[in-house]
């Protein structure tokens, strides 16, 4: 089985418990992995700050990663060559969309408006946000929207204080779920390159 896990996260490291946190979190759904079987993508929006954190362990530890840079940073970042890089040739907001709906859950590992925005995008298109809190970034807001923005009740918004007790939350849900790997719509809009 194949899982498709995204991760909204900070561009920059708002403390050392954030930077705990994001490898605690990337460790456990590692571990979970692992147990259950399952073969985990990560995909993030880039490779700097908190989401460089969890790129570089999520590779450590050999999990697959897939990377959907905003156009303004394809060429000056140095991309890890391990990880899939998607060339959306989109804005910084812009490709949050194909990045969110790419994944099957979204975990969002606390930072500002890219990050509420992605939980946004998430919510609306009806894939399940499990949000780390108590981080003191804006995100944490996110809990008086919990666990409905509004009355469509697309999905549900869950707020966890503990890394571990929020991977226990994406793999409990994943398993109710029957999920396998989507393909991207158009193979011309998504054609990975290895760096």
């Amino acid at each position: 089985m194949i899982a498709k896990i995204g991760i909204a996260a900070h561009s920059s490291i708002s403390s050392e418990d954030h930077r705990k946190k994001a490898i605690e979190f990337v460790d456990e759904v590692y571990q979970r992995s692992v147990s259950e079987g399952i073969e985990v993508y990560l995909l993030l929006g880039g490779y700097w700050g908190i989401m460089k954190v969890a790129v570089d362990e999520a590779i450590r530890k050999g999990l697959k990663v897939i990377l959907f840079p905003p156009l303004e940073r394809e060429s000056d970042v140095d991309y890890p060559k391990e990880a899939i890089l998607i060339r959306t040739g989109m804005s910084m907001r812009g490709r949050s969309i194909p990045f969110v709906r790419s994944s099957e859950v979204l975990a969002v590992l606390g930072g500002s408006s890219g990050t509420f925005l992605e939980a946004i995008v998430a919510y609306a298109e009806g894939i399940p946000v499990f949000v780390l809190s108590n981080l003191g970034l804006p995100t944490d807001e996110l809990k008086a929207l919990s666990p409905y923005i509004d009355e469509r009740r697309s999905t549900e918004i869950k707020i966890f204080e503990e890394p571990k007790k929020m991977v226990d939350g994406i793999f409990e849900h994943l398993r109710s779920k029957n999920f396998s790997l989507k393909f991207f719509s158009s193979p011309a809009a998504a054609q990975p390159r290895r760096c």
